[in-house]
């Protein structure tokens, strides 16, 4: 996912990806303090990948969506299972969660640049985006 991550700032040069903490020397208290409570906190957009069952994801979707009211950009690789929930998270809260499959790289752009006309964010400044990379 790094070279993702890479490939993204290169074609989205006006926003900006927040780092995520991963769990490495560092403690559960700084990963939540740092994904939650400083990046989800302060993003535009939350995004993020549901290609692989994880936990932490799906409690950093929550808070972005219901703790802090956030618009929500959920990736799916073309093919993979999306949850029921995700997709009746959206039905029921259309104006701020997207459900977007993606091939490629190039789709990822694609989605995330309609997800920022979708929910009207703010191109002047540049758009935070807080990933969930899994």
């Amino acid at each position: 996912m790094a070279e993702l991550k890479m490939f993204l700032k290169s074609q989205l040069p006006e926003c900006e990806f927040l780092e995520i903490l991963e769990v490495v020397d560092v403690t559960a208290g700084d990963v939540y303090k740092k994904n939650i409570s400083e990046n989800v906190a302060i993003c535009d957009l939350f995004i993020v990948f549901i290609d692989e069952e994880s936990t932490g994801a799906g409690i950093e979707f929550g808070a972005a969506l219901y703790g802090y009211g956030k618009p929500v950009l959920v990736l799916a690789t073309e093919g993979l299972k999306v949850s029921w929930l995700c997709l009746g998270a959206e039905e029921h809260h259309s104006e701020q969660i997207m459900v977007s499959r993606v091939v490629s790289p190039i789709s990822v752009v694609i989605a995330i640049r309609e997800a920022i006309k979708a929910f009207k964010l703010d191109t002047e400044n540049p758009a935070r985006f807080q990933g969930r990379y899994t």
